[in-house]
């Protein structure tokens, strides 16, 4: 099974993924937590050493990197892990490039075409919160250093993006969960939206 969570950043979609794999392997259910962009690709070292430094020339080469990122990912990690009964947890997917390349001034369509051929998860759980201002205090606890995606107004624009995906993706398994209940609430939901 391949699940993907997702949503701006700060709404605990990383310790949300991890918590649940976690949980899983302590049930006795082989589970393995990833994220994109990767570490282990040069495109994803590429990805992360632009959105530090917020150098980024050409937001459709930039879009176009993701996706070279994200199918070596699928066949790299995701797709030999699922061949072996593990339940594969994925921290950001195509749909955070919608949402945040989108803002960037790449086209919608572009992007939807260019990830027409990635793995499409089981399920597709969205974190959003119901105050934007949640996000920028949870990123401003982290005491990191800041990339271009995490500007208190572009974390407020991109909870419209993320709204649009089931427009996007209407065959697809979107889940929406709130960024503001508990882990282990999210959990529940999740299990429970996963067992039918």
């Amino acid at each position: 099974m391949f699940i993907a969570i997702d949503g701006p950043d700060g709404s605990g979609k990383t310790t949300l993924a991890k918590s649940l794999v976690d949980q899983w392997n302590s049930e006795g259910t082989a589970a393995i937590y990833t994220c994109e962009p990767t570490y282990d690709s040069e495109p994803g070292r590429q990805l992360r050493q632009m959105m530090r430094s917020g150098e980024i020339l050409d937001i459709y080469a930039f879009a176009d990197l993701f996706v070279e990122d994200r199918k070596e990912h699928i066949r790299t990690l995701i797709m030999p892990a699922i061949t072996q009964g593990e339940v594969v947890v994925c921290d950001r997917y195509k749909y955070s490039a919608l949402a945040y390349q989108q803002l960037q001034g790449v086209d919608a369509d572009y992007l939807i075409e260019k990830n027409r051929t990635c793995l499409i998860p089981d399920f597709i759980f969205i974190l959003m919160p119901q105050d934007p201002e949640v996000l920028c205090q949870r990123i401003a606890r982290r005491g990191q250093a800041r990339d271009v995606f995490e500007e208190r107004d572009f974390l407020q624009r991109t909870l419209s993006c993320y709204e649009k995906l089931p427009e996007y993706f209407p065959k697809e398994k979107i889940f929406f969960l709130n960024a503001e209940d508990t882990t282990e609430e999210n959990i529940q939901r999740i299990k429970k939206i996963i067992a039918g």
